[in-house]
């Protein structure tokens, strides 16, 4: 069975009203590692489309795609690290 990670449940304003159970199979670092996961696989889907679009003759689009591409595997690093941190501090 799965352990449960008690986290505070906050307002906008982070005003604490209590604390809310979730199973630890949804907690924080693995709904971010998923969420990491899908950034790959939507830039993959891009890059595709990016290819398909540049073969059509669109080049100048191609290069505004791949301009946005760069941004999310550059931050990619950054968002690797820090999943690692937070997996390494274990549930809090």
């Amino acid at each position: 069975m799965a352990r449960d990670i008690r986290l505070p449940r906050c307002y906008a304003f982070g005003s604490f009203i209590g604390v809310e159970t979730i199973p630890t199979e949804y907690s924080l670092p693995d709904v971010l590692e998923r969420l990491y996961q899908n950034q790959f696989a939507l830039e993959a889907a891009v890059m595709e489309l990016t290819l398909w679009i540049e073969r059509k003759g669109t080049t100048d689009t191609g290069d505004n795609i791949r301009g946005a591409l760069q941004t999310i595997g550059e931050n990619a690093g950054h968002i690797k690290q820090g999943l690692a941190k937070l997996k390494a501090r274990g549930p809090h």
